[in-house]
């Protein structure tokens, strides 16, 4: 768990670093408050995934090939192993 304040810390770092607002909010109330992306949050998470499609892939590849005699990948179930250029 991330706790809250710190979950906000590093949203405003983002926003800082990106040069845009990820996130708009509303103040509490009788109707009360919340959060939701804005276009520019929205964008910053498709391309997030899009950045991290096939990292566990790639990592259990390199793993394979430093630690698996014959560096061959075994891949957890459902997965598949990525070759090396």
């Amino acid at each position: 768990k991330v706790p809250y304040r710190r979950a906000w810390e590093k949203l405003q770092e983002m926003e800082r670093g990106l040069g845009s607002k990820l996130v708009d909010t509303a103040v509490g109330g009788a109707g009360g408050g919340g959060a939701h992306l804005t276009p520019a949050g929205r964008t910053a998470m498709e391309r997030f995934r899009a950045f991290v499609t096939g990292f566990d892939e790639e990592v259990a590849a390199r793993y394979a090939a430093a630690f698996t005699p014959g560096g061959q990948a075994n891949p957890p179930p459902g997965r598949s192993s990525v070759s090396e250029p």
